[in-house]
């Protein structure tokens, strides 16, 4: 494995540029508070925005499945952006509109470009921007507004257009003590579109078309204010010294056109930077460096003025621009002499999903500043492919993974006007055309994952639950064929590692596993589980001691029995004695060697988001948890513990394959060009002997045929292993109902910007404890199968988990996701076809996919190595059979 956690592919792949493109980054932030709680993200995805000036390359990686289908891929797109600071410094609003609108006017029309240019004055609704950066006295405010009546730097007798001072409500204590303010505050309002149109420099400093009259205009304007903007200059200068002195910075370093000042660093977009760094590069042009004393600002008085004016550096005006009317638009930019500085044209994508929103592909958005794919098949696909880069280089193929890295992005020739020695110099760049992009291969069969989705759809319908989660694993490979969930709150954005339910009766087989391993039982081993359905446990081995009552759910198992009737008709007081033989240390040392109380599949969830390992046995310190009557007990028949929908999958399918345990896989493969990069399966770590995984299936296959599985339908000479799940929630535990309900209303308060403030979850976990919404009990449903088709030896295994289902009765997990399972695993094993039974299972007339072989290269020691994709057949989509 490398230090990623995952493990490394085998030949022919490539790795993308990182794409920072933003979302509404609203929604995101909330689900990042959320996403420690439960529930899967249904809604549609938006296409990419760009919200942030961030450096944004296409996501140039596809992504298909099993069967070669597209379920992920980018395409490419340009988005118009601009820097206002940079811009309106030398440049008139009446003319950069007209460019804008004789450019884009005849697919846009001028109502959509109004809208798109008023972004660009970083102003409000009315068209003005607020200085309150630097509050004003009374004193200031009237020599202002004796200078705006007078005509501003014309010194007319004419009030100057757009200008005005207005009272302040009041300052913040603390900003009052940090300034040394008291008394009434003012501050300048001004209307960026009306203070520097043409009408008005022409008017009042005689500058109407001469060349560079927008630059001389703002200079005018910002050498007037900076004199009278004095008293704020200076109290912003003692403020920001002395976080300058308590924090100095040795490289106070400004990118050319751009204006820096300590305690709000404002930078340009990252493309900006990008770009700026070539053309240093290519023309010997060092980055400035500020040395004298005075670091509030770099430039000239005009900068520092603008700066708060205008404050805005960055603003996506347009996106996308129609890919027809680019070479318009850039030639209007051309004409305008708009540099890269000022406004562009930047490439970059719309991330989509043409076989339909399928949760477990994931998402893209923002954890933090960086933007980036966020979770499922998206992040594990990222991850495979940064370890495909890492081990071309650790073999010696820098050139070709450096050629992967810079050759995926499209560049456009553009001119760029870079700023030196006071003037801006053009320079042309040529095109660089893209590359083609690496195909993910994934193990998830879409028509499978479909049906699956489907399926949930239905339980959540039917049995009013608050939440159906389920996967579909071949249990030989250990490639996950479907996975998906639904809740009706949207609250929750990957339920399969962010979602932690108690299992209840099917982490019995852990327990069973534990115990036969141990030789503590045997399988013939006669449990003596009373007649009553209530089994008396005694703190102490003696029998002395506080006591506990264990009850039994309906048909519960009586009398003298052996373990394996105890594990196949799911008697607690069976598990509870079995469980009791397993030392406490081994049974927290080994379940964590299972995985459980572990972040499970990291390759999942982008790094910032809440992948938590759940834990096992009762929360606390008093050294009494893991007494005979509390967690040891409790643990054993599957309470007092949690776990998630992954972590729960991968210990069981360990358990009943071969005993070692292995991730489940998600990336086959990575194809670029001819070159085909190959996953190969990890080193497992050995849980229990074959012995006990033969057992342990005996008992599942018993549970089956006489236990809590025996009521499942099933094909004829199906031999079926399984294992029924109903917990009961505790006074410590939640409705999902409830909780789920209370996260969509504060999500929706926040949408509708009533409150900034999400919920803090813990607090409502803490509120809702106990509170079933006038229900009697609230449960937890689950179930895990396992089978192969009549006459076939390919295994499938399928768990289920139904969080909350509102059913008459008890929800036991036979009744409430028992048929649902064995309708998915029948459909995996192709004995259905969108649950319709079908005759045959003919591979006819699909064709195979074969990709040539590279040269064998003798690196057996690597974990990359060249291979050739070996031919598949199938029944559909020209894959392999399901």
């Amino acid at each position: 494995m490398n230090r990623r956690g995952i493990e490394p592919i085998a030949d022919s792949g490539v790795r993308p540029f990182y794409m920072f493109v933003g979302l509404g980054l609203a929604l995101v932030a909330i689900l990042a508070q959320v996403s420690v709680l439960q529930a899967a993200e249904t809604t549609p995805r938006s296409p990419i925005r760009a919200t942030l000036g961030n450096y944004k390359e296409a996501p140039r990686y596809s992504i298909v499945d099993a069967h070669g289908v597209e379920l992920a891929l980018s395409v490419r797109r340009h988005a118009l952006e601009a820097s206002p600071f940079n811009m309106w410094l030398r440049h008139t609003p009446e003319r950069i509109f007209e460019a804008l609108t004789a450019a884009l006017a005849p697919e846009l029309g001028e109502e959509a470009i109004e809208r798109a240019f008023a972004k660009s004055f970083g102003a409000d609704a009315a068209g003005e921007v607020r200085v309150e950066r630097w509050p004003l006295t009374h004193t200031e405010a009237l020599a202002l507004s004796d200078w705006i009546a007078n005509g501003g730097p014309a010194e007319n007798g004419r009030t100057l257009p757009g200008f005005d001072v207005v009272r302040l409500k009041g300052l913040a204590p603390e900003r009052e003590a940090e300034l040394g303010l008291s008394g009434a505050v003012f501050c300048l309002v001004w209307k960026p579109r009306v203070g520097l149109s043409l009408t008005t420099r022409a008017a009042f400093a005689d500058l109407e078309e001469k060349k560079g009259a927008a630059s001389r205009w703002t200079h005018l304007i910002g050498n007037r204010l900076y004199r009278l903007f004095e008293g704020p200059r200076l109290r912003e200068i003692a403020a920001n010294r002395a976080v300058f002195d308590a924090e100095p910075d040795p490289e106070r370093r400004v990118v050319p056109g751009y204006f820096t000042r300590r305690g709000d660093l404002q930078r340009p977009p990252e493309t900006v930077r990008a770009v700026a760094r070539r053309v240093r590069a290519l023309f010997g042009v060092e980055e400035q460096v500020k040395h004298d004393d005075d670091w509030i600002f770099t430039g000239s008085r005009r900068d520092w003025v603008m700066d708060g004016l205008l404050p805005l550096r960055y603003v996506s005006l347009l996106d996308p621009v129609d890919a027809g009317r680019i070479e318009a638009l850039r030639e209007r930019l051309a004409e305008e002499e708009l540099g890269v500085f000022e406004m562009w044209l930047q490439a970059t994508s719309e991330r989509r999903y043409p076989s339909g929103q399928l949760a477990a592909v994931g998402r893209w958005g923002w954890i933090g500043d960086r933007y980036g794919p966020q979770e499922g098949l998206e992040h594990a696909a990222r991850c495979a492919l940064d370890s495909l880069e890492e081990n071309l280089v650790r073999r010696g193929e820098e050139e070709f993974a450096r050629t992967l890295q810079e050759g995926t992005a499209e560049r456009l020739s553009m001119q760029l006007m870079f700023p030196q020695g006071g003037k801006a110099r053009s320079y042309y760049l040529d095109d660089t055309p893209d590359t083609a992009p690496a195909t993910v291969e994934t193990t998830l069969d879409l028509e499978l994952s479909r049906y699956l989705g489907e399926r949930l759809d239905q339980l959540v319908e039917e049995k009013t639950a608050g939440l159906a989660m389920g996967i579909v694993v071949d249990v030989e490979t250990r490639e996950v064929l479907a996975l998906d969930w639904r809740e009706p709150y949207g609250v929750v954005p990957f339920a399969p590692l962010q979602h932690f339910f108690t299992p209840g009766s099917t982490f019995k087989p852990v327990t069973m596993s534990l115990a036969l391993e141990l030789g503590k039982v045997r399988p013939e081993t006669v449990i003596d589980v009373g007649e009553t359905g209530q089994f008396l446990l005694r703190e102490n081995e003696d029998g002395t001691g506080r006591s506990r009552w264990i009850g039994e759910a309906e048909g519960f198992l009586r009398g003298r029995r052996t373990a394996a009737e105890c594990l196949a008709h799911s008697s607690n007081a069976g598990l509870v004695q079995i469980g009791l033989r397993v030392p406490v240390e081994e049974f927290r040392s080994r379940t964590a060697l299972y995985g459980y109380g572990l972040p499970a599949a990291p390759d999942l969830l982008a790094e910032g988001m809440a992948n938590l390992g759940g834990h096992v046995g009762e929360r606390g310190d008093t050294g009494r948890e893991w007494m005979r009557t509390r967690s040891h007990a409790s643990v054993s028949f599957g309470d007092s513990l949690t776990t998630n929908l992954l972590q729960h999958a991968t210990a069981l399918v360990s358990l009943l394959d071969d005993g070692q345990l292995r991730p489940l896989r998600f990336v086959r493969a990575i194809r670029h060009g001819e070159r085909r990069f190959t996953m190969r399966e990890p080193a497992g770590t050995p849980l229990v002997s074959m012995q006990t995984r033969g057992e342990l299936r005996a008992m599942l296959r018993l549970g089956a045929t006489e236990g809590t599985g025996s009521k499942l339908e099933r094909p004829e000479g199906m031999v079926l292993y399984s294992k029924t799940g109903t917990t009961e929630k505790l006074a410590g535990d939640v409705c999902q109902h409830l909780f789920g309900s209370r996260l969509a209303e504060d999500l929706e308060a926040i949408r509708a910007g009533e409150t900034d403030e999400p919920a803090d979850s813990n607090a409502l976990h803490r509120e809702l404890r106990g509170n079933w919404g006038g229900r009697e009990s609230c449960y937890v449903s689950s179930i895990a199968v396992l089978a192969a088709a009549p006459g076939d030896d390919r295994e499938v295994f399928c768990l289920l988990v139904v969080d909350d289902p509102h059913v008459e009765g008890r929800a036991f997990g036979s009744r409430v996701a028992g048929p649902a399972a064995m309708d998915i695993l029948c459909e995996a094993l192709d004995l259905t076809r969108g649950g319709e039974p079908h005759a045959t299972r003919s591979t006819a007339g699909f064709g195979v996919d074969v990709f040539e072989p590279e040269a064998v290269l003798e690196r057996a020691a690597l974990p990359w190595a060249s291979s050739e994709r070996a031919p598949v057949t199938g029944p559909y989509n020209g894959g392999a059979s399901r």
